[in-house]
């Protein structure tokens, strides 16, 4: 009799273990993105995207094919001074025109040459030589010819971009030649004759050669 009530002693506790075994909840395992590791380039991941380039303003319509023609259309219409305003040419011309700051001022020119540097699969780069009279610059009693002679050069960088090739690089002043300023400009009397004298001298809009 004692070991049949020992038994049922004993098997009542295994019964009760069990039940207590069964009714505890799992573990919960940890979600697989909380497992998985960051990958230890991450930051170099995001760093190396280019950088936003809202505000390049570049309009890609219009695909120039050959950076020699860009290079004089562009001092042609610099010359007549169209780049002292708004020009929807210019944001087909250069590279990112959006980024190029606000001038107050122009150099007033005579004549230019251009020679070639560096002609490229994917760059050209030119030498840009102008004959400079002076600034198109403005006080309080308006806008007036600065006068500083001498000769200017710059070197200007032309790229090609998926819509053809642009003006990279070139941030400068408009440069005017006297019958681009005579047409743009509101002057005072002497600087007008100034202006005139100098187209006389020199009829022809602009030139550029190499």
């Amino acid at each position: 009799m004692g070991k049949i009530l020992g038994l049922l002693i004993l098997a009542c506790f295994l019964v009760a273990c069990g039940e207590r075994t069964a009714t505890r909840p799992a573990a919960r395992s940890a979600p697989a993105s909380a497992a998985r590791p960051v990958p230890s380039d991450t930051a170099a991941v995001a760093t190396s995207i280019p950088a936003d380039d809202d505000g390049c303003a570049a309009d890609t319509t219009q695909a120039h094919a050959a950076p020699r023609a860009l290079m004089d259309e562009y001092l042609e219409r610099d010359g007549w001074g169209e780049f002292t305003e708004a020009s929807d040419w210019y944001a087909q011309a250069v590279e990112c025109p959006g980024h190029t700051p606000g001038w107050d001022e122009s150099v007033l020119v005579t004549t230019w040459t251009v020679q070639p540097l560096r002609e490229g699969a994917d760059t050209a780069t030119y030498v840009v030589t102008f004959q400079r009279v002076g600034r198109l610059t403005q006080d309080s009693a308006g806008l007036f010819i600065a006068s500083e002679p001498g000769v200017e050069a710059d070197t200007v960088p032309v790229v090609r971009t998926p819509y053809g090739w642009r003006v990279g690089g070139f941030a400068r002043p408009p440069h005017v030649l006297p019958i681009g300023a005579r047409a743009r400009f509101r002057l005072r009397a002497h600087d007008r004759a100034l202006l005139d004298s100098l187209s006389t001298a020199d009829a022809r809009p602009s030139r550029s050669g190499v």
